[in-house]
């Protein structure tokens, strides 16, 4: 897995449900992560094959975090996908038939950072990938977790040069461009 596709990557929280619970079949019915890859396919207008629903981890009691992808040349950025969702997230929880609490997983909405220093999401993905296994049904996934960190990030984060960044560090097609002090 690419680290554009991570770090490009949409996320949903959902509330009483398990990853177990997510990927499997419901009698006759389809999968939860079957509709979620049609609901994003639909919605995107984009082939399934460019949604890559690439985590899936149980993050507390009946809590599962989902992570996706959407490759349409070039990765849809985090920023669009959670508008989307945002915009269509009744029409969700109804195709789903579960409560989506988040979307964007935001683990600041429940850090109390005190003294006004802010709070930054961090991404961490792990080497050791998640197994999820339902019997008819097994996924293994990579193991990402969002982690609030009580700092201001603009304040600490040294800019490099453009070139230094794996990717454009400027958002909305803008043009990165070196100062003395780091890109603009």
């Amino acid at each position: 897995m690419r680290d554009e596709a991570i770090y490009n990557s949409g996320s949903l929280r959902l509330a009483d449900v398990t990853a177990k619970e997510f990927i499997e079949q419901r009698g006759s019915l389809r999968s939860r992560y079957e509709l979620l890859v049609d609901f994003l396919s639909e919605m995107l207008a984009v082939g399934v094959d460019d949604i890559n629903v690439f985590s899936l981890m149980d993050v507390r009691e009946r809590t599962l975090d989902v992570r996706f992808a959407v490759h349409s040349s070039p990765f849809l950025r985090a920023e669009k996908l959670q508008g989307y969702l945002a915009a269509h997230k009744q029409k969700l929880q109804s195709f789903l038939q579960v409560n989506v609490s988040q979307v964007h997983v935001d683990e600041c909405a429940n850090t109390d950072c005190g003294g006004g220093g802010g709070c930054s999401n961090v991404l961490s993905v792990s080497d050791t990938p998640t197994v999820v296994d339902s019997g008819s049904m097994s996924l293994v996934s990579v193991t990402v977790e969002s982690t609030a960190v009580c700092s201001c990030s603009g304040r600490e984060h040294v800019h490099k040069i453009c070139s230094s960044y794996p990717r454009n560090p400027c958002f909305n097609k803008g043009i990165c461009v070196d100062t003395q002090s780091g890109y603009r």
